[in-house]
């Protein structure tokens, strides 16, 4: 089947996509962005040209287009999509680096998408106090778990 053309300019095709995750390969594009569409229940079929064609092109509305590369690009801090991954230690810190990098990616994003993000997603600013918080309450009990054991072990001696 000949490639179709975007069915708008300003949408993104595959390889552009590829190219504003930062990678290299396509292959490495689709296999995280089916990652993410499984993990957020996002119907694929909503990014295809005729979802009727089992592997047909797919397109990447400009409205959405630079979010989900966020997403797709930061899959891998994920804590829950690392190999192997349990979720009984997945650490605060990981949480936290996962965070950290998918706000750095908004923050980085054009101004006009950038402020439509901080006006319409309230978790944008509750994930900035979360990571802030997270790391006061870490480092808060690194500090009492190190007095403590300083205290036994003075005890002890």
């Amino acid at each position: 089947m000949p490639k179709q053309k975007k069915r708008r300019p300003v949408d993104y095709s595959t390889s552009e996509m590829v190219k504003l995750c930062g990678m290299k390969a396509s292959s490495s594009f689709e296999n995280k962005r089916d990652k993410v569409f499984e993990r957020y229940e996002i119907d694929p079929t909503l990014f295809k040209m005729d979802p009727r064609v089992e592997g047909g092109e797919n397109f990447y509305p400009v409205v959405c287009a630079e979010l989900l590369a966020i997403l797709i690009k930061n899959w891998d801090k994920n804590p829950p999509s690392r190999k192997n991954a349990n979720r009984d230690n997945v650490t605060v810190t990981q949480i936290c680096d996962f965070y950290r990098a998918l706000l750095k990616d908004v923050d980085d994003l054009p101004k006009e998408l950038r402020g439509l993000v901080y006006k319409c997603c309230q978790s944008h600013f509750t994930t900035k106090c979360l990571v802030i918080w997270a790391e006061r309450v870490v480092n808060g009990l690194a500090l009492f778990t190190e007095t403590y054991m300083n205290q036994v072990i003075q005890k002890v001696l």
